[in-house]
């Protein structure tokens, strides 16, 4: 790298630029998915794609490196658009391809996120809430939503999920910390529009 854009920099270059592309990101979200996206996890997906591809990054004039960015926050945007046209469609289905153990997991890993799937006798409701995890956990990037499936549902050790992923164990329990991170703010997305479906069809019925 050269004209001072290299890894050391870039911490302090994506800082600079913070506010500017949170505002360019929350200008394209389509208003319809607001409520599904949040600008701050397309920014953190951005950051990491600007860390894995900053050695491939070549200036070629003053606006070069605020292009490069946007160019990544659009890609990263367009993920996060097809996860939550994903949600809006009702997920990933009904949980009828996994076993009881599976289900215990998921709901499990949806955590206090899903209390919003608690009936008046303080009950959850299973059959939602599953769903509104399992469409979280297809929200995340392949290999984080691949960590978080062997390790948390299929009940994989680091070091199996390592292997069965041919990654290192410090990978792994890195992409497992993102995963949850960003889960814990997804299932309550996910949670909020299937009550929120759930309760117009109330109404209309």
């Amino acid at each position: 790298m050269n004209d001072g854009f290299d890894e050391q920099s870039l911490p302090v270059l994506l800082v600079q630029r913070s506010a500017s592309l949170q505002r360019y990101v929350e200008s394209k979200i389509p208003a319809p998915l607001r409520s599904l996206i949040a600008a701050e996890d397309v920014l953190q997906d951005v950051w990491i794609g600007a860390h894995r591809r900053i050695a491939n990054f070549r200036p070629e004039g003053p606006a070069s490196f605020d292009g490069w960015l946007r160019t990544i926050a659009d890609n990263k945007l367009l993920d996060a658009i097809r996860a939550a046209r994903t949600i809006r469609r009702g997920g990933v289905g009904a949980p009828t391809d996994i076993d009881q153990h599976q289900e215990s997991a998921l709901l499990t890993l949806g955590g206090n996120s899903l209390e919003r799937f608690r009936t008046p006798s303080g009950e959850l409701s299973s059959k939602d809430a599953i769903r509104a995890v399992r469409t979280a956990i297809e929200s995340l990037s392949d290999n984080r939503r691949r960590a978080v499936w062997l390790s948390d549902i299929e009940g994989l050790s680091i070091v199996e999920v390592a292997v069965r992923m041919n990654r290192s164990a410090t990978a792994v329990r890195s992409l497992l910390y993102q995963g949850h991170r960003q889960l814990r703010e997804r299932v309550g997305r996910a949670a909020s529009y299937f009550t929120d479906v759930a309760s117009s069809e109330d109404a209309i019925s």
